[in-house]
């Protein structure tokens, strides 16, 4: 075990000169660790990575790895304007190569996280940074259009209106993570969902004011040139890595029934099995079946020695 360091809001610079606020929490020892990254645009100060807790990245600390942990582009301390899933192919390549340059790290990254912590992961690993061994991206979707903001043609109001609304800005939200839930996007009152026409329910909601990403979400309906670059999923198909995600009704429609992805891994037979490719290529470990019966809890000791021998 290693007493822990941690250094916050350093400004790592992206290729168009935005600079993102990024926390390392490190072993206070000398020597060179492997890196977990988490992107997120929630808070940095939240590691959404497997356990879903505030003392996630603590844990992996303290038993040899540096765990970066970054707010996306235009969310709280970071530069820049964001629009969800534009940003983060890019920055996630720029992150790495800041990553792998300095003193701290062994040279082998890895990415780790759920929901859209698990999308910045796709879209980093379709960069191919020759550091990047692995991914384990959770409860996610490589197929945005029709798995995140639309499903089967129709709008996903329910979720898509909350969400977006709820990611205009930086955000300002900083609860203590010890005692409250990380800063996502709001549920929305009847009211809201009232409005008419869909178009303009985005100033009901949240801020009160118009929010771009969301009214151009509407304006393509269909998957066409927009979704370019948002909507991974033909490209994920090549990545070799298993998508952790518990595979049931809920499974079915982030991953989409007839997705490359989703095909990809009942060719695999993992039949709802939560396996990461973190586990062979980076970490050694299989990630425990307690994620799949209970949601987002893991027991992070039993693999604790097989975390130590794999990670050098």
């Amino acid at each position: 075990m290693y007493p822990i360091k941690t250094e916050r809001n350093i400004r790592v610079r992206m290729r168009d000169g935005v600079e993102l606020s990024t926390d390392v929490v490190r072993p206070d020892a000398d020597g060179q660790f492997p890196v977990l990254i988490m992107r997120t645009p929630y808070g940095k100060d939240w590691s959404t990575g497997i356990s879903g807790g505030p003392y996630e990245h603590e844990y992996y600390a303290s038993r040899g790895y540096v765990v970066v942990q970054q707010d996306s582009r235009g969310r709280f301390d970071s530069a820049g304007v964001f629009e969800p899933f534009v940003d983060e192919a890019p920055d996630g390549w720029d992150t790495d190569e800041w990553a792998v340059l300095q003193p701290w790290s062994n040279g082998k990254l890895a990415g780790l996280g759920q929901s859209y912590y698990g999308f910045t992961q796709l879209a980093q690993a379709l960069q191919r940074h020759p550091a990047l061994a692995t991914i384990a991206p959770i409860m996610t979707t490589s197929d945005t259009y029709n798995n995140w903001i639309f499903s089967d043609g129709a709008f996903h109001l329910g979720f898509a209106m909350a969400w977006g609304t709820g990611l205009l800005g930086a955000g300002t939200a900083r609860p203590n993570p010890r005692i409250a839930s990380p800063p996502v996007a709001g549920t929305s009152a009847p009211d809201v969902f009232a409005h008419l026409p869909v178009e303009t329910m985005d100033a009901q909601q949240g801020q009160k004011q118009p929010v771009p990403f969301y009214r151009e979400w509407l304006k393509h309906p269909v998957r066409d040139e927009h979704w370019l670059g948002r909507s991974l999923d033909a490209q994920v198909a090549a990545i070799t890595a298993y998508i952790d995600h518990v595979v049931d009704a809920v499974g079915a429609r982030l991953l989409g029934s007839a997705s490359p992805i989703a095909e990809a891994v009942r060719r695999r037979r993992l039949d709802g099995r939560v396996e990461a490719d973190l586990a062979e290529r980076l970490l050694g470990v299989s990630l425990s079946r307690q994620l799949q019966k209970r949601g987002q809890r893991i027991s992070h000791q039993r693999h604790n020695d097989k975390l130590r021998r794999h990670a050098g």
